[in-house]
């Protein structure tokens, strides 16, 4: 069976058309891709991609926090960001080879802060793999080892603030979450330095390193009050 070539012609006419709106955005510089990444659309986002869409597209600077129930994003945040933010595990996979993964948004924060922020281990174990910088920190002078510390710790606040129930149960599950992070990018960051001290043979390196290892094997008083 032949296809007409009208039909043909109209669909050639939309891809064209779809090419144009995907580089399209709002007043703020939202895209649609960013928008899939927000809501976790990850056969949206390799469309939007194959069709030309801009994955370094910014959030503007003078443009407020845009979200829904699923996700949000904040000034100069690039698609990237705003799917570790969001937890769209998917979408930061189709954007992961194309991107820098250690690009700043608001805040010097790096995507991985974002993802270790919300507790999305997933996501945070994706971009570890794919050697995601792990000792870059906020303007608050946090890492995102240091960012998964103060949440787990934040979490059993809440915990003991709100005592038992269904509610204290999600709550212990978020605090196991966020331990289980800190521990992977404590565990990370003492391989680099491990290896940094073997290249310059330094004993002042094997020093911090023993001693990075000590506090982890301590780790578990990071977490309790």
């Amino acid at each position: 069976m032949t296809v007409p070539k009208a039909l043909l012609e109209r669909r050639g006419r939309d891809a064209r058309f779809l090419e144009r709106r995907t580089r399209d955005s709002d007043r703020g510089g939202l895209t649609a891709l960013h928008i899939a990444a927000m809501e976790g659309r990850t056969g949206v986002a390799a469309l939007l991609l194959q069709c030309g869409a801009n994955a370094d597209a910014k959030v503007k600077g003078d443009h407020s926090s845009v979200g829904n129930h699923k996700g949000r994003a904040e000034p100069w945040d690039t698609p990237f960001h705003v799917a570790a933010r969001s937890g769209s595990t998917g979408v930061v996979v189709v954007l992961l080879a194309g991107v820098n993964i250690d690009r700043t948004t608001r805040g010097h924060q790096t995507a991985l802060h974002l993802s270790a922020r919300g507790g999305h281990e997933a996501i945070v174990r994706l971009l570890v793999a794919a050697d995601a910088d792990v000792h870059i920190r906020s303007d608050t002078g946090l890492t995102a080892h240091g960012i998964a510390n103060i949440e787990a710790r934040n979490s059993r606040f809440r915990s003991l603030r709100d005592g038992d129930g269904d509610n204290n149960g999600s709550q212990s599950a978020e605090k196991a979450r966020y331990e289980r992070i800190a521990e992977l990018t404590q565990a990370t960051m003492n391989k680099y330095l491990y290896q940094f001290a073997c290249f310059f043979g330094s004993a002042h390196y094997f020093d911090r390193y023993a001693k990075c290892i000590e506090l982890e094997a301590n780790s578990s008083s990071s977490f309790g009050l």
